[in-house]
C-alpha cells in the first residue's frame, strides 16, 4: 500500500507554481538552447551540448515528480486547534533544557527545518500527533529521548 503525502494549501500552490515555471519558461528555454547548439555545432565533442541535455534531464524528472506529487497528494485543507495534525502552526517546550520553539506541520515534500516547517514523520511531530494543548510526549531521536509539552496549537 502506498503512503499518504500530504500537502498543505501553501504546498499545493507552491508545487503548481513550480511546475508552471518549468513548463512554460525553464524547459522551453533549455529546449532552445539545445536547438540552437545542434544547428551551430559538431555535437560528437560539445559539452554545452551533453550539459544542456542533462539539465533537460533533470527537468523532466522534477517535472515528472511534481505532477506524480500534485496529482496523488492528501491537500490539509482545515486543521483543527485542539489536537495536533497537519497543517497546524505548534508551540513546544522541551522539558530537559526550557526552550520553547514554534513549529509548522507539513508533509514531508514542504519540510524545511531552516523555515521551522517540520514533516509529519519526523520523530517530534509523531510523538505528538493528535495530542492536545499542556500534554507530554515522550519524543525518541536515536538513543536519545526528549520530552516537549505542548504549549499552543494554531490552525
Amino acid at each position: 500500500m502506498r503512503k499518504k503525502t500530504y500537502l498543505t494549501k501553501r504546498g499545493l500552490l507552491e508545487a503548481q507554481a513550480e511546475l508552471d515555471h518549468l513548463t512554460r519558461l525553464y524547459r522551453p528555454g533549455i529546449l532552445k538552447t539545445l536547438e540552437d547548439i545542434y544547428t551551430e555545432k559538431n555535437l560528437a565533442e560539445d559539452a554545452d551540448y551533453d550539459r544542456t541535455k542533462n539539465d533537460l534531464y533533470a527537468v523532466e524528472k522534477r517535472i515528472m515528480e511534481l505532477g506524480n506529487l500534485i496529482n496523488s497528494a492528501t491537500v490539509v485543507e482545515k486543521t483543527d486547534d485542539k489536537k495536533v495534525s497537519v497543517g497546524n502552526k505548534i508551540r513546544l517546550k522541551f522539558l530537559t533544557d526550557n526552550k520553547t520553539r514554534t513549529y509548522y506541520v507539513v508533509g514531508t515534500h514542504e519540510a524545511n527545518p531552516f523555515k521551522n516547517r517540520i514533516s509529519n514523520e519526523s520523530p517530534i511531530v509523531q510523538a505528538i500527533l493528535g495530542k492536545k494543548v499542556n500534554e507530554i510526549a515522550t519524543v525518541t531521536m536515536g538513543l536519545r529521548e526528549y520530552k516537549v509539552r505542548i504549549l499552543g496549537i494554531f490552525a
